[in-house]
């Protein structure tokens, strides 16, 4: 069972955390083919300290939300994953390939374990 991690608005998972930039309709910077296939697929990071590292570089820094999701996915769960980019870094989508939308969404928020606050924790482990 993969377990993944994702910036989210608020301390509480909902649906709207767990779409994709292009679930959520926002425009994409390019067109090209290639990256709207990433632009389809929720970003999650394989550990703690990437989704945080990346959090902090984002300008403004949390932006994406001060919390982090850990999401534990079922190996029989209806998902696909796919590393993308730099280590450390997945792209997820439905079984299909296609992109995550609202049903698909939910059921990945009830796959959270655990929300921590991120400027609070640096590390998952210590809880510090």
């Amino acid at each position: 069972m993969p377990t993944f991690f994702r910036m989210i608005a608020s301390g509480e998972a909902t649906a709207w955390d767990f779409l994709s930039q292009g679930a959520r309709r926002q425009p994409p910077p390019r067109n090209d083919p290639a990256f709207l296939e990433v632009w389809r697929g929720m970003s999650v990071f394989d550990t703690y300290e990437g989704v945080r590292a990346q959090a902090v570089r984002l300008r403004p820094p949390w932006r994406h939300g001060e919390y982090i999701a850990v999401v534990e996915i079922p190996d029989t769960a209806p998902f696909i994953h796919r590393r993308y980019g730099h280590a450390g870094h997945w792209l997820i989508y439905d079984a299909a390939g296609d992109m995550i939308i609202e049903a698909g969404a939910r059921l990945l928020c009830t796959y959270v374990v655990r929300v921590v606050h991120g400027p609070s924790v640096l590390l998952l482990s210590s809880g510090s």
